[in-house]
């Protein structure tokens, strides 16, 4: 992992807020982000899509969180489906979770993989009359490729065209206003170490040296510390 455990109590925290926001009768889908191919055999580094991770921690591709509002088993009332472990994979691009290990990370005790979403969502959707997607919001720019939260909603809109279809982000973004103790406990992280990777550099920098060079001091004191950069 390429930083510390976060407490699954944010996550289950955030999933509880949700549901608490959504309408009766309803479930909302929520897609990790794709791996972006690079060239034939390599992608770009993964980053997960912000708003899943905010409702489960699980930080890799493959990924979908059903929650349920009301659900009469409670084991429902929040799903998740990973790609399974594949040892090849593992050789060539790491490790994937185990169910056990996605448990432990998310605080969702029902997961599954891929292969069982059609043995196991069909009944769930067909309980409810609204479903919640959450496709990509294009507020700053534009791009044709589609996302697997765009697919997502596509597809079930095909397959459920009497169902009531809303947006997930707007309660998202209500959500995001309010920050989680443990939300600003790794906020107050990142602050403090990006305030050390700069002293870092005031401290190296010297006449004549290269952009990259400076970058590399900086990013040693991020990656040091378990971090990465928020943005480009």
């Amino acid at each position: 992992m390429r930083y510390e455990p976060i407490p699954t109590k944010l996550f289950s925290d955030r999933r509880e807020s949700f549901t608490g926001k959504m309408v009766p009768g309803s479930i909302a889908v929520f897609c990790s982000n794709d791996p972006m191919p690079r060239n034939g055999d390599q992608f770009y580094p993964f980053r997960q899509d912000s708003d899943l991770f905010a409702l489960c921690g699980l930080d890799q591709p493959g990924t979908i969180i059903v929650l349920y509002k009301d659900a009469k088993r409670k084991s429902n009332h929040a799903l998740a489906f990973i790609l399974p472990q594949d040892p090849e994979h593992m050789i060539w691009h790491g490790e994937r979770y185990s169910l056990k290990k996605a448990r432990e990370i998310s605080g969702i005790s029902s997961i599954y993989t891929l292969d069982q979403w059609d043995k196991i969502m069909p009944e769930l959707f067909g309980s409810v009359k609204s479903i919640y997607i959450h496709p990509r919001q294009q507020d700053r720019f534009e791009t044709h490729v589609l996302s697997q939260n765009d697919r997502m909603g596509e597809k079930l809109k095909q397959q459920y065209p009497h169902h009531t279809f809303s947006a997930a982000q707007p309660i998202m973004q209500q959500l995001s206003m309010i920050k989680h103790p443990a939300e600003i406990a790794l906020l107050k992280k990142a602050v403090e170490v990006t305030g050390s990777a700069f002293e870092n550099v005031l401290q190296q920098i010297r006449p004549g040296m290269k952009e990259y060079e400076v970058e590399a001091d900086l990013n040693y004191v991020i990656s040091k510390h378990g971090c990465q950069h928020a943005f480009e």
